[in-house]
């Protein structure tokens, strides 16, 4: 193909390593990726965030449960090895591994708009209380966490999911 026949579009200012600077098979100019990095492809951005700060609230739950749990338990017997009691070391270290996840989050995203999020392990936490260890459950427990609920939606805002990346 003669270099002639292929005409610029413009405004566009695209490289393909196949066929040089302003090819039809060069990169998208910028407003289709501006279109394209709205909707399917910012979720998909977002996914690995949203994974992220998922597994940070399991791990929030998952270690109020396990120091619940380890609370009751006697030190050494079947649940301890020299005294040390397992549920609460387990609790300990799902701690510490939501630290490192959690520092991880922040590195990629604004805490204003991924700190909202933690508050729903709160939720979580008080379901788990009523469902394992028969927790009292009151209507001021309830519009509680129902007020928390409503202030973590208010506080994220419409860019309430994270981003991926810095802004």
């Amino acid at each position: 193909m003669r270099e002639s026949a292929v005409r610029p579009i413009p405004g566009f200012t695209g490289y393909s390593p196949f066929f040089g600077r302003n090819s039809p098979w060069a990169d998208p100019p910028p407003t289709i990726a501006r279109a394209a990095a709205s909707g399917y492809s910012v979720a998909m951005r977002r996914l690995p965030d949203i994974l992220l700060i998922t597994s940070v609230i399991i791990l929030i739950v998952t270690g109020q449960i396990l120091a619940k749990f380890g609370a009751f338990s006697e030190k050494g017997g079947l649940l301890g090895i020299a005294g040390l009691n397992l549920l609460l070391a387990a609790s300990y270290g799902s701690f510490l591994i939501r630290g490192a996840l959690w520092s991880w989050v922040l590195r990629r995203n604004p805490v204003s708009r991924v700190y909202p999020w933690l508050a729903m392990a709160y939720p979580l936490v008080f379901a788990a209380g009523i469902l394992l260890f028969n927790e009292a459950v009151s209507p001021g427990r309830v519009a509680g966490t129902l007020l928390i609920i409503t202030g973590s939606i208010l506080l994220a805002g419409d860019e309430s999911l994270p981003a991926g990346g810095r802004e």
